[in-house]
């Protein structure tokens, strides 16, 4: 009969299962911890890994906001931070890493939820792109271009005026820039600037002067090299790096040379660090959390199209959250939006939940 009705294995499951096993895409649960929860319906791994390889997000509209409300921007400063990863994973049956470029955006910090140690942004979300290194077709989109276009489309869900400071914030890599640029033709009527992500360059200067504990000269070049970053002062830190080029040798001046490349290439990026809006950038964290994390504990790889809808899943319940709390207008009461990682509207191919 299923072979009549032309029926896979998976398919014969019932829908609420299917959607159960569906709500685990990308929480990073191994697929016997998800067998556990559904025991009696007599599943195989295999099972769970076809119906997440087959749950077909790839049209969902993970980005716009519920009702189409715009996210107020408190401070003025919309924040939008890049980045890149590469992944491994299985293509066409063979083994590749593939780099996907992850975006995260907020309003500044929230102290209602922030901790003395570790802050929460308020009002994230997140957009990302799978960079596909067969893109031969030249009269589509490139693949920097349609993640340009989601990075837009993510913007306009929030309530940007004439007023509204826009910081750009990445590691200064040349597709990143071109992002800045495209940002900032958008919006000419807006402040749009560029910070460094201080992650890579401070990495950098402990490479530089490393036993620092007991090497006074080296702790105190180390910390001198971190106020003149962190105040950008691009010249000073330029000249104090360079006067360093006659002593080093072998692998450190290598490091060295690319480090004042990298100075010379940011020089917009290191000024920017003393913006008084600058409140830094922690995107090293959100590439381990929406994109390195969806696979769980362990070396895992992921084919292609499991790994998209799981990253997708992903950027479904960070946006969510922005969505997390509305407020009724007439008595100021906060209702919760329940999130469902399965409730998919099929006409329009949107989560119910957005």
């Amino acid at each position: 009969m299923d072979e009549e009705l032309g029926l896979k294995k998976y398919q014969r499951n019932e829908q609420n299962l299917i959607n159960k096993i569906t709500s685990f895409l990308g929480d990073g649960k191994r697929y016997k911890d998800i067998l556990d929860t559904v025991e009696n319906a007599n599943l195989s791994e295999r099972t769970i890994s076809n119906i997440f390889k087959n749950a077909d997000l790839e049209e969902t509209d993970y980005i716009s906001n519920k009702n189409n409300n715009k996210i107020k921007i408190p401070n003025n400063v919309l924040y939008i931070q890049i980045d890149g990863a590469f992944e491994p994973m299985w293509e066409n049956k063979k083994r590749v890493e593939n780099k996907i470029f992850l975006s995260t955006m907020h309003v500044g910090v929230d102290e209602e939820k922030s901790t003395k140690n570790r802050k929460k942004m308020k009002k994230k979300k997140g957009v990302f792109q799978m960079m596909n290194k067969n893109h031969k077709n030249k009269n589509d989109k490139s693949n920097i271009d349609n993640f340009i276009d989601k990075i837009f489309k993510s913007m306009d869900t929030y309530d940007i005026n004439e007023d509204t400071k826009i910081l750009i914030l990445s590691d200064g890599e040349k597709q990143i820039k071109k992002i800045y640029i495209a940002i900032k033709a958008k919006n000419k009527k807006n402040t749009v600037s560029y910070s460094l992500d201080k992650f890579h360059l401070v990495k950098r200067f402990k490479e530089l002067f490393p036993n620092r504990k007991k090497n006074q000269i080296h702790r105190l070049k180390y910390k001198l090299s971190k106020i003149y970053f962190f105040t950008g002062n691009y010249e000073v830190l330029l000249d104090f790096l360079m006067c360093h080029l006659p002593y080093v040798i072998d692998n450190k001046k290598k490091i060295l040379l690319e480090t004042i490349e990298l100075i010379k290439n940011n020089k917009e990026g290191i000024e920017n660090q003393a913006l008084e809006y600058n409140i830094g950038c922690h995107m090293e964290g959100d590439i381990s959390h929406y994109i390195k994390a969806v696979k769980g504990r362990g070396a895992k790889i992921y084919c292609k199209e499991t790994f998209i809808n799981m990253l997708i899943a992903s950027m479904l319940r960070l946006n969510s959250k922005t969505n997390e709390e509305k407020i009724d207008k007439t008595n100021k009461n906060k209702e919760k939006i329940e999130f469902n990682i399965f409730n998919l509207n099929q006409s329009k191919k949107q989560f119910l939940s957005l």
